[in-house]
């Protein structure tokens, strides 16, 4: 996975006095802050994809979930657990997709995967650069949850709108939605968040077990690992 963010917060009541509401770009530094260390993350992922409707099917609907670890610049794991077993990995250059009930993997430069992913990875890498990156479009603060629609500044097809979902009083990232200029979405629910967690070694590579199929959808000018 991108963000420029403002938040409001409701009248807190400590002793029942209520508290000034802290300014927009008050807020705006405390996110920044709170992710300028961020080199990875873990946490258990919904995702919920929702695709352009077809003239016989109306708005087509995906769901998955399973568990996704990402640390800096590019690196991803995601373990889908439902509804099917798959594994996608990224080590920053190279992305294996593997689906162990076909007993196969396939693999393609990080520029050539699903534009979803590269999104995803973006989202998640621009979470100390809000100012820098996005536009503040919405602010919906809550007493639980503060919500924010963002504009990049710089649009892509892909990417078009990012709303962020965080805690309201620990400004942990518990959602993230990725809108494309299609009017497409991709949502993942976060749970059981942890920034910077120790990442054991060989999370971000892979190697196909013997008898698996291997597909390499990478150019020909590519290097082959």
């Amino acid at each position: 996975m991108r963000c420029a963010s403002a938040l409001v917060v409701a009248f807190a009541l400590v002793l029942g006095i209520a508290q000034p509401v802290p300014a927009r770009s008050s807020w705006l530094g405390r996110i920044a802050q709170k992710y300028a260390g961020l080199e990875s993350l873990s946490a258990r992922y919904e995702r919920i994809t929702r695709l352009m409707p077809s003239p016989t099917k109306g708005m087509g609907e995906l769901k998955a979930s399973g568990k996704l670890v990402w640390a800096r610049e590019l690196k991803l794991r995601m373990d889908q657990i439902s509804p099917t077993r798959e594994i996608v990995i990224s080590n920053g250059e190279i992305v294996w997709w593997v689906r162990p009930e076909k007993s196969e993997v396939q693999i393609y430069a990080l520029q050539h995967f699903t534009e979803g992913l590269k999104s995803l990875v973006g989202a998640l890498g621009a979470l100390e650069k809000l100012k820098q990156d996005y536009e503040v479009q919405e602010l919906s603060p809550g007493s639980t949850h503060i919500k924010l629609v963002l504009i990049p500044r710089h649009p892509r097809l892909e990417m078009a709108k990012l709303t962020c979902w965080f805690s309201a009083d620990s400004l942990v990232i518990e959602g993230i939605r990725i809108t494309t200029m299609l009017g497409e979405s991709t949502t993942y629910r976060l749970q059981r968040v942890q920034l910077n967690p120790p990442i054991p070694p060989g999370t971000f590579t892979y190697s196909p077990p013997a008898g698996y199929h291997i597909i390499d959808n990478r150019p020909i000018t590519e290097p082959r690992m």
